[in-house]
């Protein structure tokens, strides 16, 4: 499976020929049990990796046309299967649980019922206010941009739009869109939804995070966001942890985790020669548990953090 933009999230695609776009599905790995979303059929090398993972406690099928390989896995996995209110009496899948407007299923994933869709009371699901994601409603068969579906398919394409709205309106700051069908949209989320639906995207949905930071700043820094959901921004750092060189004589990007008495910050050099090991411990710049980590003088770095510092480098330069 492919890593997404949050280290506990992972994804995994078909490819359809008949609309020469990839089928998406999507797992949210958890210490209290993982969750799949509209999970297609898994190669052995996916499936071996999910396994590692931790196999998955629910798997959420967003709307009828999406129950895909639901069943097989459930089976496999002793996963429970949730699924839409609004199809309880014709849904081709028995479900232990079935989902209504603005439940939570676990905690950090909240639950919408769209309507006017292809069928009715279709999810879509908002993992801890920033990340969205849709079944069939909302797609994109093109890069950089989203897209419903097509008129023809909905059953009252006025009423899809408000529904969507709705939800939109509840989440300002979304920042990643995860679709079931297409290109799905990292770190502009909110732009392409207000976009698709004709709307002023809110300033506060901007928050300073418009692009990617490009060195625009005088010092150069950047802060690792603590999720690492979120795009990173300008700040202020004090000295590489690793090599202990100054905010003065090189660039920095810094962690923003509150457990230590001085923020965690590494240089461009360092991030370039750092070599992690299968070793789970505590991100000094995320702090979040992770499998993979290099810890130096003190200073626990996962392989997220130290990808992330060298894009972060590769944009801004060194």
């Amino acid at each position: 499976m492919k890593r997404l933009h949050r280290a506990d999230l992972y994804g995994w695609s078909v490819f359809d020929e008949a609309r020469d776009i990839d089928f998406n599905a999507v797992a949210w790995v958890r210490p209290e049990g993982n969750v799949l979303v509209d999970p297609l059929p898994m190669t052995p090398h996916d499936r071996a990796h999910l396994t590692g993972l931790g196999g998955a406690a629910w798997i959420v099928v967003t709307n009828s046309d999406h129950v895909r390989d639901a069943a097989k896995l459930a089976k496999e996995l002793g996963a429970h299967i949730a699924g839409p209110r609004g199809e309880k009496d014709a849904f081709p899948l028995a479900c232990d649980r079935w989902l209504a407007d603005g439940e939570e299923l676990v905690p950090g994933l909240l639950v919408y019922e769209l309507e006017g869709s292809k069928t009715h009371g279709e999810l879509a699901l908002c993992l801890d206010r920033a990340t969205m994601i849709f079944g069939d409603l909302v797609r994109a068969h093109r890069a950089g941009s989203l897209m419903l579906l097509p008129p023809d398919k909905l059953k009252d394409a006025a009423r899809a739009r408000l529904s969507l709205r709705r939800v939109v309106e509840r989440h300002a700051g979304i920042e990643t869109v995860l679709v079931g069908d297409g290109f799905c949209a990292f770190g502009n989320g909110w732009l392409l939804v207000h976009e698709l639906l004709g709307m002023d995207a809110p300033e506060e949905a901007f928050d300073g995070r418009e692009t990617l930071p490009s060195g625009a700043d005088d010092s150069g820094q950047f802060e690792i966001p603590k999720s690492r959901a979120s795009i990173p921004v300008p700040r202020a750092g004090a000295r590489c942890s690793f090599c202990e060189r100054s905010a003065t004589d090189r660039r920095l990007v810094s962690g923003t985790s509150a457990t230590r008495g001085e923020v965690a910050a590494i240089c461009a050099a360092c991030a370039s020669g750092i070599a992690t090991t299968a070793a789970e411990a505590s991100c000094d710049f995320c702090d979040q548990i992770a499998g993979e980590t290099s810890q130096q003088k003190g200073t626990t770095i996962c392989r997220d953090c130290v990808d992330l510092a060298l894009m972060i480098f590769g944009d801004a330069g060194t």
